[in-house]
């Protein structure tokens, strides 16, 4: 709360949900998690620890790349791929980190696909007037279709696409694809002993 719902830093990120309020701790029994404040996230903890100033956190549990039978606010490959910016200033990031699989790959497995099925002159259409995208059929598309936007809005942005664990099932996905768009690849499932 405060940091992936911040309209102060991009008017467009308000309604997000954040999985957890500020400085609240969850000491629940059972509970898989205890944040005391947000310096305990993976992302602030590695901003932090690099010197690097956090500029958007356009993420909130449950979103998904793809979302074939929900709304469409939390997909990845809509406008979120796009609005990684601070909007009222103009800063632009110097880095994008992108962790998104997780909840397609064990919410919608069904749904995932696979980057090989992926026909990129149907999927991305360069027109007169920019780029058009065709409906994503998966989260493979969706996946392809958001690192492009994400290439196109901000084409000086080092982009950096981490593998999600325990679900290896969209992993080979996350891998070509980001090879494709020159993004690089952070392996989590194969290299963090997770």
């Amino acid at each position: 709360n405060g940091y992936s719902n911040d309209a102060a830093v991009n008017t467009t990120i308000g309604g997000n949900g954040p999985r957890y309020d500020a400085g609240a701790a969850d000491t629940k029994p059972g509970s898989y998690c205890l944040l005391e404040s947000v310096n305990d996230t993976w992302w602030m903890d590695f901003a932090n620890r690099s010197g690097m100033k956090l500029l958007v956190n356009n993420s909130w549990s449950g979103s998904c790349v793809f979302q074939p039978r929900k709304g469409a606010a939390s997909v990845g490959y809509g406008d979120r791929a796009v609005n990684l910016h601070n909007d009222h200033t103009g800063e632009e990031p110097d880095i994008i980190a992108v962790y998104l699989g997780t909840n397609d790959a064990g919410t919608y497995p069904d749904t995932v696909g696979k980057a090989a099925d992926i026909n990129y002159d149907t999927l991305i259409v360069e027109g007169a007037n920019g780029y058009t995208y065709a409906d994503p059929q998966t989260a493979s598309e969706a996946y392809a279709i958001m690192l492009h936007k994400i290439n196109q809005r901000y084409p000086d942005a080092e982009v950096y696409c981490f593998t999600i664990v325990n679900r290896n099932t969209f992993n080979d996905t996350i891998r070509t694809i980001a090879k494709r768009f020159g993004a690089y690849v952070v392996d989590l499932y194969q290299k963090s002993g997770l």
